[in-house]
């Protein structure tokens, strides 16, 4: 027999239906559905909306259509159905415990499909956020911490001797150009507005000043963050990529001077260790005193 799931109380009346009877509990009305179905007999179930939120709907009253011209036949098969139902194999206790557990089966699957749902929303929001981190890694920062003024005089007559060199990301060791009989100063211009001046020494390390110059006058520092923060110890920069990976190209070796790490702000190149022909274009601004073992 076809089962009807849509209709209203009106629509059932005009299609010569009549009510059989009303129970609660929407278990029961299935049993007694399937019961009657069994015997031929057409069956219609009305249930009135419940509330997602109360979890009753196994609670709320049921009405059972059937055909008009089934009706006697239908109530017959009813009176006996009852009886069996009230048969002491039977008892209405063990039927309010099946619909108790069916009742609990029913919220744990709720529950589950909720928390499904909430680990889903979860994802979601950690998918956005490592795509938004990863648009600000690799989108140019051109108001973030930016070594690129230099002076002896002017930037024009520090940068002259590179002129001839084309601006790439991408270099060979510069030859060495610089006058180390000059002053060579650093000019740090911050993301918040904040400068300070770097000292550079070329009579004491020629090379790390020359490559210094070098890159700052090609604008290889421009938009170049600090990647690397020990706070009380160092900040690390002088990578384009931000990962503490990248370099210029090329590397040189290390020059060791007399120059001590006996106070914040001093200033050198970040390498794999002291003597190690590693040097590039990241740098440490050391934060505090440092012990002269650590000088890159």
């Amino acid at each position: 027999m076809a089962k009807h799931n849509h209709f209203n109380e009106e629509n059932l009346h005009q299609m010569q239906y009549a009510l059989l009877t009303e129970v609660f509990g929407r278990w029961k009305a299935d049993t007694i559905e399937s019961f009657l179905i069994a015997q031929e007999i057409d069956v219609v179930l009305i249930q009135e909306a419940v509330s997602h939120f109360t979890h009753t709907t196994s609670f709320a009253p049921v009405k059972i259509y059937v055909p008009k011209a089934s009706i006697t036949r239908a109530r017959n098969l009813f009176k006996i159905f009852n009886e069996t139902q009230d048969e002491p194999d039977e008892p209405k206790e063990d039927l309010h415990m099946a619909n108790k557990k069916k009742i609990e089966i029913r919220e744990k699957q709720l529950a589950a499909q909720r928390t499904e749902r909430n680990i889903r929303f979860i994802g979601l929001g950690v998918i956005i956020l490592l795509i938004l981190a990863g648009v600000w890694f690799f989108v140019p920062k051109d108001n973030q911490q930016t070594p690129s003024t230099l002076s002896y005089g002017s930037n024009e007559a520090a940068c002259a001797p590179f002129s001839d060199i084309p601006v790439a990301s991408q270099y060979s060791e510069p030859p060495l150009k610089i006058d180390t009989s000059k002053q060579y100063f650093a000019n740090v211009k911050l993301a918040k507005a904040e400068e300070f001046v770097i000292q550079l020494y070329p009579d004491k390390a020629p090379k790390t000043v020359n490559s210094f110059v070098f890159l700052a006058c090609k604008g290889y520092f421009n938009g170049v963050t600090f990647h690397r923060v020990l706070e009380g110890f160092m900040a690390q920069g002088g990578d384009p990529t931000g990962t503490g990976s990248g370099g210029p190209g090329y590397e040189f070796e290390y020059e060791g001077s007399d120059l001590t790490f006996d106070k914040p702000g001093v200033v050198a190149m970040a390498n794999t260790g002291a003597g190690t022909p590693t040097n590039g274009s990241q740098f440490l601004l050391f934060l505090a005193r440092s012990h002269k073992g650590w000088m890159w």
